[in-house]
């Protein structure tokens, strides 16, 4: 359902979708989508600091976020070198 808000342009709507569902990376695009790149920012931060630390997928997103390419490194080191977006 949060999917298709967004799809449809529900864009505020979706991303309470998320949030209750613990989508992470869904509500930081739709914190990006909605021009609020800080709080994504700040999002994707707090949980690469806690429980999302080894997670690929969630540093890729992260260097969306700041166009840096260290994150991307990050990614790749902590997939193993397997993660193809890395």
């Amino acid at each position: 359902l949060a999917t298709r808000f967004l799809e449809y342009g529900s864009v505020v709507s979706a991303q309470e979708l998320f949030e209750e569902l613990e989508m992470w990376e869904d509500v930081i695009t739709c914190f990006r989508v909605l021009d609020k790149v800080k709080k994504a920012e700040e999002l994707a931060v707090r949980l690469l600091e806690g429980e999302k630390k080894n997670d690929p997928n969630l540093w890729c997103v992260y260097g969306d976020i700041t166009k840096d390419e260290q994150h991307y490194q990050k990614a790749w080191e902590v997939s193993k070198h397997r993660s193809a977006r890395a």
